[in-house]
């Protein structure tokens, strides 16, 4: 295993994208053949979005003021933006505010990310973000229980 300028890892010689992710006591990983990321976030109900404000779009920011349940809607926009800028393979030398995700879908350097959300855990928010529209494609998830192992 490699890693590409960005320090985001890769398997050299296979035509096989990953990317993991944790929160909490859970661990996530995603397999694809084409450029992927994935995000989970503990919903910690004693989170505060305005303190995160200076990394969100206007737009973003108003979404979630106005949304019914402000600490899901930020846990929405968090695991979307980090799953979109991991797929990119740069990570966070993107900034989250310079773009914005519209109707599952961003942008970034002219390269489209489709996202879709994945359900793990009332306790917790996934999103995986891929260069192909997957918005519509069945997700298959395994759940393995390490004190199994």
């Amino acid at each position: 295993m490699d890693a590409l300028p960005y320090y985001k890892p890769y398997i050299k010689n296979h035509n096989l994208h990953f990317n993991i992710s944790h929160a909490g006591n859970l661990v996530i990983c995603c397999i694809n053949e084409s450029p992927v990321g994935i995000d989970v976030e503990y919903i910690n109900q004693e989170a505060d979005y305005e303190e995160f404000k200076f990394q969100m779009t206007s737009g973003e920011l108003e979404k979630i003021h106005f949304s019914e349940d402000k600490v899901q809607s930020f846990f929405t926009y968090w695991t979307e933006k980090e799953a979109v800028i991991k797929a990119h393979g740069k990570g966070m030398f993107i900034p989250l505010d310079s773009f914005e995700v519209n109707h599952g879908q961003a942008i970034i350097e002219n390269e489209i990310f489709y996202l879709k959300e994945i359900y793990l855990d009332k306790k917790y928010q996934c999103c995986i973000a891929a260069n192909e529209d997957i918005r519509e494609k069945t997700i298959f998830v395994k759940r393995l229980n390490v004190n199994f192992l």
